[in-house]
């Protein structure tokens, strides 16, 4: 019998552990800030490097440990919207940024959001540092990003957000195309403007080349440099050969015979 109630008592004692700690917790989490809402950047209390964004917003969805973030700027080619997922507590977040693979780390750490990150290129790792701290009024959400990638100076940004109305994110308009944005656009004319940019770093990264390789700098419309009109030709036949081939599937890019350099190989070396 004094066995079995000691048995007993051993199992209250650790009941009473586990509900103290599951309050514990249930505090703790009540206690870390709620970042979620519609946040307008005050671009006289921010200090951006190089070209700011134009009427930059960001909407903040936080449930728990579930968090999505959505960048909103405006731009030439319309409005720009990037969505990150998060979970927070894992280092295991997966996103995409401007092309490049995203992979992060996030916490909470002293009562701001942590988010370290190394985002991958063709040209190497970009490593990047994030904090988002909220005021104790919770009107401001400052955000500070320090961006670094190999030898280079790091790239300080902070970015002094208020609070805004549910109303101000309005629904986005249709996407512009590139021959509404763009001169002289011939072949991509149906793109979607926003994603021009992307198909000619993808072109240069495919061929190991620069710009300049096919455009006239601080004249890209021009036709005088002769690759230019060589670059669309390919086009033209890459698109042919996917659209007999392929059902329209873009198979056969500039990669499929380039391999990263001007010339394509004939042969495998």
């Amino acid at each position: 019998m004094k066995k079995l109630a000691r048995t007993t008592w051993t199992f209250r004692y650790l009941l009473l552990a586990l509900t103290a700690l599951a309050a514990v917790q249930a505090i703790s989490q009540e206690s870390l800030p709620n970042l979620s809402g519609i946040w307008h950047w005050n671009p006289d209390k921010s200090q951006v490097s190089g070209r700011p964004a134009t009427n930059r917003r960001i909407k903040i969805e936080q449930q728990g440990s579930d968090l999505t973030i959505s960048v909103r700027t405006a731009s030439e080619v319309g409005d720009e919207i990037h969505k990150f997922h998060y979970t927070i507590g894992s280092d295991d977040n997966t996103n995409e940024m401007m092309g490049a693979s995203l992979k992060s780390k996030v916490q909470w750490k002293d009562g701001a959001l942590s988010v370290e990150s190394v985002a991958t290129r063709d040209e190497g790792e970009i490593h990047i540092s994030e904090t988002w701290t909220l005021s104790g009024d919770g009107k401001t959400l400052t955000y500070h990003a320090s961006r670094t990638m190999s030898d280079r100076p790091p790239r300080e940004d902070t970015i002094v957000y208020e609070k805004q109305p549910e109303a101000d994110w309005e629904a986005p308009e249709p996407p512009k195309l590139a021959k509404d944005v763009y001169k002289n656009i011939q072949i991509l004319k149906g793109m979607p403007a926003a994603d021009l940019m992307s198909a000619m770093q993808s072109f240069a990264h495919s061929l190991g080349v620069q710009c300049n390789f096919c455009h006239v700098m601080g004249a890209f419309e021009k036709d005088d440099n002769p690759h230019k009109q060589t670059a669309r030709k390919m086009l033209m036949m890459a698109h042919e050969i996917n659209g007999d081939n392929f059902g329209g599937h873009m198979r056969v890019t500039c990669w499929t015979c380039h391999r990263g350099a001007a010339e394509p190989e004939s042969a495998p070396k």
